[in-house]
């Protein structure tokens, strides 16, 4: 057990170290950066933290210059579905009045926007956006959209009912100051509502650069008490989307509470370590298996996982000799190769680059197909 700087939550000073990585980690966008990844887990409130986080004008240079999460027009089909599960989830926990006004804070290309636009055609939508070519693209789709931090924002222009950040607040490197931003913003009578993923449910997050926290309920129960909120209502994620959780905040007016404090699991850490344990050690453990393949090998998957391979397992990538997918597209620059069923005495040996939970499912569908299949997900069986 070490101490160190409180705990920005709880003030507790005593942090319990967890696997790390020297010389390479990811961004949220699945760039791979020469960083550090280093965090540690609080005794107290179990809030997870990064040893050295990037600076706040590290995390501005990130997210202005070169981000490319939405670096894109906002309609591909995958984007589209996602975005329409989120703008479900927000809704069933809003009052959804005719006239109503949404402000959305890292607004993206926004995808998030038009979708809720569809449901609720008659609010106000705007929001922000640091990253000048995404927030492009969301001007072009229709929206008001201002390119800036939040401590750069013009306050008075952008107040509103609801105020907005989907998987944000994780990027923040001094959460109770975004609350606190995002508190100015909010209309009288008006909520904010956070989205952010479950820090109680161990998961890939964990492994980006980006991500200076990962919150449990107790944590954000005592963030937003510190930003003269209050937590209203909490909600987990719909399947679909993942480990995520939902927080709805007013402002605290001297109010307790209106949610019971949940407390964290107590095996939260050695779950944590479990997890990043078993990243550490996937690469040996995986270059051996596919090696033994002795033969071409393509990654199947294009999305998050295939980064978390590139970047986590660097030896297994290196076998791996191009990506093949259902979706067109490319993979850090290189067109993915249009997935297809083997032609007689053509089949491949395909790399699972998805999630461990799906794997069984998508291995089936690939053998049935032809193909030689490598998964890994008994390799993160403990988890």
């Amino acid at each position: 057990m070490q101490k160190s700087k409180p705990c920005l939550s709880c003030g507790g000073t005593e942090w319990r170290p967890l696997p790390h990585w020297e010389n390479a980690s990811m961004l949220s966008d699945g760039q791979l950066v020469r960083y550090e990844l280093k965090k540690e887990h609080c005794k107290s409130c179990q809030l997870l933290r990064h040893v050295s986080p990037p600076t706040q004008s590290d995390l501005d240079d990130i997210f202005k210059r070169g981000y490319t999460l939405y670096a894109r027009a906002p309609g591909d089909d995958f984007e589209m579905r996602r975005q329409h599960r989120y703008v479900g989830w927000v809704l069933s926990m809003v009052d959804q009045q005719p006239e109503c006004s949404l402000f959305e804070l890292g607004a993206g290309n926004g995808s998030f926007l038009l979708q809720l636009q569809k449901l609720a055609p008659t609010w106000k939508l705007a929001g922000l956006e640091p990253s000048a070519v995404a927030a492009e693209f969301a001007r072009h789709a229709g929206f008001d959209i201002q390119i800036a931090t939040l401590a750069e924002l013009n306050t008075p222009k952008s107040q509103a009912d609801i105020v907005l950040a989907i998987n944000v607040l994780e990027h923040a490197e001094d959460p109770v100051a975004f609350l606190r931003h995002s508190a100015l913003l909010m209309k009288n009578a008006g909520c904010i509502v956070i989205i952010c993923p479950d820090g109680e449910r161990p998961s890939s997050e964990l492994l980006v650069y980006d991500h200076i926290h990962s919150f449990t309920t107790r944590s954000i129960h005592n963030i937003a008490r510190a930003a003269g909120l209050i937590v209203e209502s909490r909600s987990v994620a719909p399947e679909p989307l993942g480990p995520f959780q939902a927080f709805k905040l007013r402002g605290a007016h001297d109010k307790p509470s209106a949610v019971s404090l949940i407390s964290s699991p107590d095996d939260l850490y050695e779950r944590r370590d479990c997890f990043l344990t078993s990243w550490h050690n996937l690469d040996d453990a995986l270059f051996q298996r596919a090696h033994r393949f002795g033969e071409e090998i393509w990654a199947f998957g294009c999305g998050e996982n295939a980064q978390l391979l590139r970047t986590y397992a660097p030896k297994t990538w290196g076998l791996v000799t191009g990506v093949t997918a259902d979706v067109k597209g490319d993979f850090d620059g290189t067109p993915i190769n249009q997935y297809q069923p083997a032609l007689k005495d053509r089949s491949r040996t395909l790399l699972l680059a998805v999630r461990p939970e799906v794997q069984g499912d998508v291995a089936k569908r690939l053998q049935d197909d032809g193909h030689r299949v490598i998964q890994w997900d008994d390799l993160m069986q403990n988890i």
